[in-house]
């Protein structure tokens, strides 16, 4: 139901509003008489209801930065060569996230972790034989954030 009009504030103890019934056929415009409380608890509440709207945007518009996205972890040697089996492990992550945790396999192109929640995570990245790196990575909500790991040699390289 819409309020198409009010009385002005000095309103009689009974008001005439004029209400357009929304119905799936042609509106009709009807009167009814109601009291000045009702008159006023109506406003309060359409009121009510628009703060309760623009409160829901705001919010959502909040929520969105603090949605969820996707993080891909590749991992290279000093070669940049591919390194498969490679640890990649969050040590920090955002408040409510469980901790992420997985190897980098060839079929996925390296880690991937799908659907987990924006904001700041403290990765840490191992393979044995290399030195381990930590490094900050900050997802967007809506996002797919790739990176890139370049691990060196824990000793010097095999000589081959």
């Amino acid at each position: 139901m819409q309020v198409s009009s009010l009385s002005p504030p000095d309103m009689t103890r009974d008001t005439q509003v004029k209400m357009v019934l929304a119905l799936p056929y042609p509106a009709r415009e009807t009167s009814v008489n109601i009291s000045e409380e009702l008159t006023e608890m109506l406003l309060k509440f359409t009121v009510a209801m628009a703060c309760i709207g623009v409160i829901s945007v705001l919010l959502t518009g909040v929520s969105c930065g603090r949605g969820n996205g996707n993080l891909k972890i590749s991992v290279q040697d000093s070669s940049y060569n591919t390194l498969w089996g490679a640890k990649v492990v969050s040590e920090s992550q955002p408040a409510g996230q469980l901790k992420i945790d997985g190897i980098t396999e060839q079929e996925k192109g390296g880690a991937m972790f799908n659907n987990i929640k924006a904001g700041t995570y403290n990765i840490q990245v191992s393979a044995p034989g290399f030195a381990q790196i930590s490094l900050d990575v900050t997802l967007s909500s809506g996002k797919t954030q790739s990176v890139t790991v370049v691990l060196y040699y824990a000793s010097p390289p095999p000589v081959t």
